[in-house]
């Protein structure tokens, strides 16, 4: 596979994945079972990175469903196969699934739950405390969590934008 620019990447995997991606859905927390194999999270990582996707972009309904998550699990595979060059340094994979693992330290230490678990009030709550760089201890002690947030919201809003669908109605 060829080298690609940042946008030219993403434009890659919603063309070759856009039937997947761009499946109707309902339910915010419930994203379309995609049938293919993660890139680079396990099964639990993916659940919690979903759960934040949807949080830091919810998707009314009249749109199709695009899989932000499922975009930058892509990604993630992508760069750790050496596929991405780095020219632009966002958060590499290792450290958002560091930060996802700190989410559900997080959640599990104040609501006894998986972020995933979480409704969309509480969620908010905890991603509020990663914005405002007041979520400490644990993973929050290796990755700043006002980073973490502000990368990842970074990451999902140009997936959103990149998006051919997204594009088409602007």
């Amino acid at each position: 596979m060829p080298q690609f620019t940042r946008s030219g990447l993403l434009r890659y995997y919603f063309g070759n994945h856009m039937k997947a991606v761009t499946q109707n859905t309902s339910d915010q927390q419930n994203p379309p079972n995609f049938s293919s194999a993660l890139e680079f999270f396990d099964a639990h990582a993916f659940a919690t990175l979903s759960a934040l996707c949807a949080r830091l972009i919810p998707q009314p309904e009249r749109e199709p469903f695009l899989g932000i998550a499922r975009a930058i699990d892509f990604r993630a595979g992508q760069k750790a196969a050496g596929r991405w060059p780095g020219a632009v340094q966002f958060l590499d994979a290792a450290s958002i699934q560091l930060g996802l693992q700190g989410l559900d330290e997080l959640s599990r230490t104040r609501l006894r739950r998986d972020f995933a678990q979480l409704d969309a009030v509480r969620q908010d709550q905890i991603l509020f405390s990663l914005q405002t760089g007041t979520a400490a201890g644990g993973v929050w002690n290796q990755i700043s969590p006002r980073r973490f947030f502000e990368e990842l919201l970074h990451e999902a809003t140009e997936i959103y934008h990149t998006a051919p669908v997204t594009e088409e109605a602007v």
